[in-house]
């Protein structure tokens, strides 16, 4: 087997028993991208590629002709092969390199949430393509890296190795694909407005933390100096005490989501993309 092209564990989507009406915001934005492959996959052979746990690959069979899944996480990979196993649905555990699928296999690939975390996109892209029917569909979609990030900022999800803006995200699927459409999605309601404050403020933690740390290491030259005078015992200490994680109070209880919140105010549209949730993509071979 080669050797994998993705970041190989990756968080699991929650799906239920949130803990937030935001996490719920969350999850369904990833929901909504489910939902517009539904409504324009019914009836094909489709593929869901980075499938994470099959809450995807399973609303997609209420309208495939046909569906297989594939993941590079083998967590993930068992959970999807848990929940879909019923439907006798195919879940693949995937190296990053060639998959097992035969060229020209599926009429649409849906691979949601994927690009962010892959260092050799051509190489990803090229092996979609193949398994696609001529004339056949890819769809993609990954944050939006304008609304995620400062101008020049790293990716502060631990797990994403580069965001994306429209135009960037067009030119890398143009690459591989002739034919590609980039959408943004954008909501009228409380599932946009939680969206927004979550990833300002994840942002701006982000851009604060990097501060400290560039503070920190200015003073590096003195607090060597500083340590030589230290005891060892003493920093020891100092270092267990850095090192001690967040004190942690009772058990989170189970959140009840707003039953305002839900798919319905979310759409995609292709005007003032930087400014979107969410950016989409369908390239056709």
């Amino acid at each position: 087997m080669s050797s994998p092209a993705f970041t190989v564990e990756h968080p699991l989507i929650v799906d239920q028993d949130f803990e937030s009406d935001e996490e719920y915001a969350s999850y369904l934005i990833h929901k909504r991208a489910y939902e517009e492959a539904m409504r324009r996959f019914a009836g094909l052979a489709l593929c869901d590629w980075g499938c994470n746990t099959g809450y995807g690959t399973e609303l997609l069979a209420d309208v495939a002709r046909t569906i297989k899944a594939i993941d590079v996480s083998p967590r993930a990979v068992q959970v999807a092969r848990e929940r879909l196993a019923p439907r006798g649905i195919e879940v693949t555990l995937y190296d990053g390199g060639r998959s097992p699928f035969a060229d020209a296999e599926f009429d649409a690939v849906v691979s949601f949430q994927v690009i962010e975390h892959v260092p050799d996109i051509p190489a990803y892209l090229r092996e979609i393509a193949r398994v696609l029917k001529p004339g056949g569909t890819a769809m993609f979609t990954t944050p939006n890296g304008v609304l995620r990030l400062h101008p020049g900022q790293k990716p502060w999800n631990p797990h994403h190795l580069r965001e994306f803006s429209a135009a960037e995200l067009g030119t890398a699927l143009r690459g591989v694909f002739p034919h590609v459409e980039v959408y943004g999605m954008f909501g009228s309601g409380e599932v946009d407005a939680l969206e927004r404050a979550r990833v300002t403020r994840a942002r701006d933690s982000a851009e604060a933390a990097a501060a400290r740390a560039r503070a920190l290491e200015r003073q590096a030259a003195s607090n060597d100096a500083l340590k030589a005078l230290i005891p060892g015992a003493a920093l020891a200490w100092l270092r267990r005490l850095r090192q001690r994680g967040p004190q942690t109070g009772a058990p989170a209880r189970r959140h009840v989501v707003s039953p305002r919140l839900g798919t319905g105010e979310l759409g995609y549209v292709t005007e003032n993309l930087d400014a979107s949730l969410d950016l989409m993509a369908l390239c056709r071979t």
